[in-house]
């Protein structure tokens, strides 16, 4: 009980001195009392949050480089690749949380050049669904989509559908579906030509056959000419010899 007193006080004293904006991996970000407090307070004061992620995407990227984003939840590292890729690279989103759309944009479009950041509400899928049904998690800031119909319809996309954005040029690709990401490897192919360098999340616990997709996936993106190149936990760092953007 002391412990949430003491967690309490502490983000009250903090939102009368800083409102809603915190400073997580070195970025200003808002995070809305509708975000648990046990998250917050852990951000405030500077826990673990998506570190394998931040690292791998501060490692990947520079100035200049476009990023498509799948799974911005928060925002969080939507901000942190902002601020690597500076105010004119196109940053295209796709978050399935309609309650987590407005304040991902928010963060991921903070100190970009309007027009530049991208959000599309959706969820990356490849059953040829026009909608899938999204079941939230424990917390505000996670969920996936539902194998039983359970939760908030959303529309679908792939990932091969936001390529338009980027008007042909290459792009880098941050990853963090929550198991979707062996169906976009393992459906989306063409999508992959494009695509110069990759940190994904893994998550073979969520896979049907485990380790053997998680294999899979991976010999997959090395024939698609992608090499291992770090990896922090189950986020992985793919790159490629032409993973130059021109």
């Amino acid at each position: 009980m002391l412990k949430i007193i003491k967690r309490r006080l502490v983000l009250w004293l903090h939102s009368l001195l800083k409102g809603q904006d915190f400073v997580v991996h070195g970025v200003k970000v808002t995070l809305p009392r509708t975000v648990s407090e046990e998250l917050r307070y852990l951000l405030l004061r500077n826990g673990p949050y998506e570190d394998g992620e931040v690292a791998l995407c501060r490692k990947m990227l520079s100035s200049g480089i476009n990023v498509l984003e799948l799974g911005g939840s928060l925002g969080v590292v939507s901000a942190v690749v902002r601020s690597i890729i500076g105010s004119q690279a196109v940053h295209v989103i796709i978050e399935a949380n309609n309650k987590l759309a407005d304040v991902c944009l928010e963060n991921a479009s903070r100190s970009a050049v309007p027009g530049k950041t991208v959000l599309i509400n959706a969820a990356i899928d490849y059953s040829g669904a026009d909608f899938v049904h999204f079941e939230e998690g424990g917390s505000s800031f996670d969920g996936r989509v539902s194998a039983h119909s359970k939760g908030v319809p959303i529309p679908t996309i792939t990932a091969s559908e936001c390529e338009g954005h980027f008007g042909g040029m290459p792009f880098a690709l941050v990853c963090d579906i929550e198991g979707a990401e062996k169906d976009l490897v393992c459906h989306d192919r063409d999508f992959l030509s494009n695509c110069r360098s990759i940190v994904m999340e893994m998550h073979p616990t969520m896979y049907e056959a485990g380790q053997r997709d998680l294999d899979a996936v991976l010999s997959t993106l090395e024939n698609c000419g992608f090499q291992i190149t770090d990896q922090v936990g189950d986020v992985f760092l793919f790159t490629r010899e032409d993973n130059k953007q021109s």
